[in-house]
């Protein structure tokens, strides 16, 4: 196939993924208008929507991040960044506007989630190999939850403190569905699950109850 006739395919497959389900779905949210942009600036590219959470050993709920930043790096080329969680904490809690799960436009390719930020008062940096995912042209791929769960280790005075964690892939939590079906409507509804790979597949700690 030579480049003039992919073309062709190339435009209806980006078509295809952002055109709604039916007529009767709602118009195009500002969020399914930004992904629309970003693929016409890159038409071979795909799409993918991922979220990312830390539980602490001895908590039964996740740990509480302003916001999640994850790396995800191309065997070739170069990185993207996205929000996996956006949530103001207000009094301790987070605030009704929080928003779960994030989503990219990417160019084909083979990814690894390379690194995962918890911003706010736990300030959990994991960098790492955590997962690998690849997306193609015209694809839009749900990859599921990647759930970090660590363990701090003791203080003591004369050695750094050792930390250790583990991490597995599940599905989008219900928080991160309601918040991607209400952002990205026309996108999200597109979505093939289709989970990353864990770089290093462990069990959870069992967590009280």
């Amino acid at each position: 196939m030579t480049a003039r006739s992919a073309f062709p395919l190339i435009v209806a497959l980006t078509l295809f993924w952002l055109a709604p389900v039916s007529p009767a779905l709602a118009e195009p949210t500002e969020t399914d208008q930004k992904i629309q942009r970003a693929a016409q600036a890159n038409p071979a590219s795909g799409l993918v929507f991922l979220e990312a959470r830390f539980h602490q050993d001895g908590e039964t709920s996740p740990k509480l991040c302003q916001k999640i930043w994850v790396w995800l790096v191309p065997d070739q080329g170069k990185r993207t960044i996205l929000f996996s969680q956006v949530s103001p904490t207000l009094f301790g809690r987070a605030a009704d506007s929080s928003t779960y799960g994030g989503w990219a436009v990417l160019d084909p390719g083979v990814y690894t989630v390379a690194q995962v930020w918890c911003e706010g008062p736990a300030g959990i940096n994991a960098p790492g190999m955590f997962a690998r995912f690849a997306v193609q042209t015209g694809q839009v791929l749900n990859l599921g939850c990647l759930v970090i769960d660590f363990k701090l280790g003791p203080v003591t005075l004369f050695e750094r403190r050792r930390d250790s964690g583990d991490w597995r892939v599940e599905d989008l939590t219900p928080l991160a569905l309601a918040s991607l079906r209400k952002e990205a409507p026309v996108a999200f509804s597109k979505a093939t699950k289709r989970h990353m790979t864990p770089m290093r597949q462990v069990s959870k700690p069992k967590l009280p109850q």
